[in-house]
């Protein structure tokens, strides 16, 4: 389901999401940064959390071995292309599309979008009209299902996962 690279499987089996920034240290010495539980909760956390290793290539194939995990990648694992007859399963069906974790996500994409240009603030109805014209990456004509003025009466459960500090 999800398209990663063995050893960002093995990163994330060990729960070694984030890198210390020594440069002199491998990933067998880096500690975990989360549990196999909180990323099984989250699997936002892949796109949010994970840092990749520059230019990790294979000392074999000269092929990357590590890079950003991107949105799309979760977002494939738990919607996938139903015109291909691919069913979804108990556990994709738990992840809506206007999910809270993927919401703080497309959130934090967007600013992270903002932060080159030298801004850190949105308004509601800026960031709303952001994640709708995001859709799913095969509904590229379809508009985010979120309700109008979303972001301006937030339900507790929401304010209190989208108030997590961003940590990378």
């Amino acid at each position: 389901m999800l398209n990663l690279k063995p050893f960002q499987y093995k990163r994330i089996l060990s729960g070694k999401l984030k890198l210390s920034g020594d440069w002199k240290k491998t990933i067998d010495d880096e500690r975990a940064s989360h549990s196999l539980s909180e990323i099984s909760s989250n699997p936002y956390l892949l796109y949010e959390d994970y840092q990749a290793y520059d230019a990790l290539l294979d000392p074999v194939t000269g092929e990357e071995t590590d890079s950003p995990i991107d949105l799309f990648k979760i977002d494939v694992a738990y919607f996938p292309d139903t015109r291909f007859g691919i069913e979804r399963k108990n556990l994709q069906r738990q992840m809506r599309n206007n999910d809270k974790r993927r919401l703080r996500a497309l959130t934090i994409r967007y600013l992270r979008t903002l932060e080159n240009t030298g801004h850190c603030f949105v308004d509601a109805e800026e960031l709303e009209n952001t994640i709708k014209a995001y859709p799913l990456f095969y509904n590229m004509d379809t508009e985010y299902q979120i309700p109008a003025h979303f972001f301006h009466n937030l339900k507790a459960d929401y304010i209190i996962h989208l108030k997590k500090p961003i940590t990378r």
